[in-house]
């Protein structure tokens, strides 16, 4: 395959999953598409008649959603695609699409850094706020660091977000140092 089909094929399954995760329906649409590939599989009659140029969008589209549950983001998909007669690319944008969801359900790693213990209640709430924010499920580890004063720093990856007692001195004196 061209290097432009695979392209079109990314740009496509990440639009699709975008709208499928706002939506909160990637499994549904996952399903649905894995249905589509399934009967254009098995069916080169179907195939046949979703790619004649004689046959309208429309009548296209019917026939699909009377054959198969589509609505949401798989449907748009499916319309964009017999309308721009891109259909043998569902394959691939349905592979992408399951490697998009799969690296985005993920857990990601976590790491509270604290002057004092945690309760287990904060814990949690920290866990809650970092999953609503980076809209992934959070393996969060908590360290107890004396050295912090107070506060409490969240690193996930690369990103640290200082709200220390340490931190806010640093800064302080950085701004200090600027100044004179």
């Amino acid at each position: 395959m061209k290097a432009s089909g695979k392209v079109l094929q990314h740009k496509l399954a990440l639009a699709v999953w975008e709208q499928a995760h706002a939506d909160g329906a990637e499994e549904a649409v996952e399903r649905a598409l894995g249905a589509v590939t399934r009967a254009l599989r098995v069916s080169p009659k179907l195939r046949q008649v979703l790619l004649h140029p004689g046959i309208g969008l429309e009548a296209k589209m019917n026939l699909l959603r009377r054959l198969l549950p589509l609505r949401g983001a798989a449907a748009d998909l499916l319309h964009l695609m017999v309308e721009q007669r891109s259909l043998r690319l569902l394959g691939g944008v349905l592979r992408t699409y399951r490697s998009l969801r799969a690296m985005r359900a993920a857990e990601v790693a976590a790491t509270a850094m604290t002057a004092a213990p945690l309760s287990r209640p904060e814990i949690e709430q920290i866990r809650t706020v970092l999953e609503r924010v980076l809209k992934r499920r959070v393996k969060l580890a908590v360290k107890t660091q004396k050295n912090l004063l107070g506060g409490l720093m969240i690193q996930v990856g690369e990103r640290r977000v200082d709200g220390t007692v340490k931190g806010a001195f640093d800064r302080l004196e950085r701004q200090l140092l600027a100044a004179s």
